[in-house]
């Protein structure tokens, strides 16, 4: 049997077409309700923490890695260190209001930081996207990276 191969998550899609369109499906995708949440951010470690702490009441599961070694493609230079999240909540939350948990994080110039956020419809494909399972040509994190990680 030929293994199945998952969909590469990325949190950065386009949509071509209908710019009134696109806007409605947008609007109309993050005011979609969920319990399974993808997040990248920009945020330092110590903001993420103090997001999970501040809302651990909420999150009936949470794992998170630093992406610190990843490379722009087709280059040796590295992108941007960044944080990819997985957060399942007990009850069900907009896109936006996860992406507001992380609104007060600044970087070190005070500047807000980027945090952007998805619907995960399999864990299973997020969890393989953490450590980039499915994407051999980024760089291959390990398991034990991830920090709160049990068995996926």
């Amino acid at each position: 049997m030929e293994s199945q191969k998952i969909p590469r998550f990325d949190l950065q899609t386009e949509k071509k077409g209908d710019k009134k369109q696109d806007s409605e499906e947008k609007s109309h995708s993050q005011n979609k309700r969920s319990r399974l949440f993808a997040i990248m951010t920009y945020a330092a470690e110590k903001d993420i923490k103090a997001v999970i702490e501040e809302k651990k009441e909420l999150l009936r599961y949470w794992c998170y890695i630093c992406h610190d070694k990843d490379k722009k493609p087709g280059t040796d230079e590295s992108t941007q260190i960044h944080y990819h999240i997985l957060f399942e909540c007990f009850n069900p939350y907009t896109i936006k209001a996860i992406r507001n948990w992380f609104g007060w994080c600044r970087d070190e110039d005070g500047k807000q930081v980027t945090t952007l956020a998805q619907v995960v419809i399999f864990r299973k494909g997020i969890v393989d996207y953490l450590t980039h399972e499915n994407t051999p040509e980024k760089y291959r994190y390990e398991m034990s990276d991830v920090v709160n990680l049990p068995d996926a």
